[in-house]
């Protein structure tokens, strides 16, 4: 599994690819599609990648689906809810000065 920051970053760069390039991905099946042909073939990405494209390619018409059902996937997949939980504890336990960063 691809550490929790690589992921994070793959999709700051779609999101700015696809808000830079808004004209050609209107549509959102196709911003999944675009998604998909970024993971290296050969490697547990590419192959989570693959069993998408798979699924979307059987259907007629083809349907790669939402973006928000791609990020939810993807999330669930790529981003484990344990360094979500640790981010969050590190955040809260963080101190600027003597005081505890949410003061």
């Amino acid at each position: 599994m691809e550490p929790p920051v690589k992921a994070e970053g793959f999709l700051g760069a779609l999101k700015t690819y696809y808000y830079l390039n808004e004209s050609l991905y209107s549509d959102e099946s196709r911003c999944v599609a675009s998604a998909l042909m970024h993971f290296k073939v050969g490697t547990p990405a590419g192959e989570w990648a693959c069993d998408h494209q798979d699924t979307a390619q059987k259907q007629n018409p083809i349907d790669y689906g939402t973006w928000d059902d791609f990020l939810k996937a993807f999330k669930d997949h790529f981003i484990p809810v344990q360094s979500v939980q640790q981010a969050m504890n590190a955040l809260w336990t963080v101190k600027m000065g003597n005081r505890p960063f949410h003061e």
